[in-house]
């Protein structure tokens, strides 16, 4: 949490950088879609394919859904990563 005075601070520095560029703080302040909707997308992806592909008795041609499902997901978790180390520095 932050006290009264690390709060006026910051609100003034962001006064100063909106002064300067509104459009950094408008991108600041706009929300980042999260990892958990590709993991998801990813997950349906997959679901979908076991069932419908490998009933037929073709499981080889579900190996490509099957990876695209693992490779949205590693992506969406690679890009969280990476975008909390940006915030971090």
């Amino acid at each position: 949490m932050l006290n009264q005075d690390d709060r006026r601070r910051l609100e003034a520095i962001e006064r100063r950088l909106e002064a300067e560029d509104p459009r950094f703080v408008a991108r600041m302040r706009r929300p980042r879609p999260r990892a958990w909707i590709w993991i998801l997308v990813g997950y349906v992806v997959a679901s979908v394919a076991i069932p419908t592909l490998g009933l037929r008795g073709h499981w080889p041609s579900v190996m490509p859904a099957l990876l695209l499902g693992l490779l949205l997901a590693l992506a969406a978790w690679w890009a969280s990563r990476r975008r909390k180390a940006v915030e971090r520095r």
